[in-house]
């Protein structure tokens, strides 16, 4: 069963690698019960060996450089799909950031209209030698006693 699947499949060109091998097994397996081989006969199924190894490994760089060139295409649709990503997260950044601006611009207005404006809260603090007025943000200004 698993024969009539991958014959059919293997036997056009470019040949699947391990067909070359396949034969030259079994050229070798049937060389191996010849007695008493000629020279010549010797050195033809020596050329006929090198042969097949050398169509093997063609048929191999064959197959190497289909695979090679389908993982490039596979790594450019990665690429792709990748930069499209980031590009969606860029744009909904972008629009996070407009409608935070928006949102904070809406609501300085309603704190404006709340609290009358900007105000400036100033706090008196006695310290030992100075009083201290510690204004809206932090800062703090120091006056000596006036006694």
């Amino acid at each position: 069963m698993v024969f009539a699947i991958w014959l059919p499949k293997c036997l056009h060109w470019p040949f699947c690698p391990g067909i070359f091998i396949a034969i030259l097994a079994v050229m070798a397996a049937i060389v191996t019960f010849r007695e008493r081989p000629k020279t010549w006969e010797k050195a033809a199924w020596t050329f006929v060996f090198l042969g097949l190894m050398s169509l093997e490994v063609w048929m191999m760089s064959i197959d190497r450089d289909a695979n090679e060139a389908r993982e490039r295409a596979a790594e450019q649709m990665q690429l792709k799909g990748f930069s499209d990503i980031g590009e969606g997260i860029k744009a909904s950044i972008a629009e996070s950031d407009r409608n935070f601006v928006a949102t904070m611009g809406r609501t300085n207005k309603v704190l404006d209209n709340i609290t009358g404006g900007n105000p400036l809260l100033i706090l008196p603090r006695k310290t030992s030698t100075a009083i201290s007025f510690q204004g809206w943000y932090g800062t703090t200004v120091s006056k000596p006693y006036l006694d």
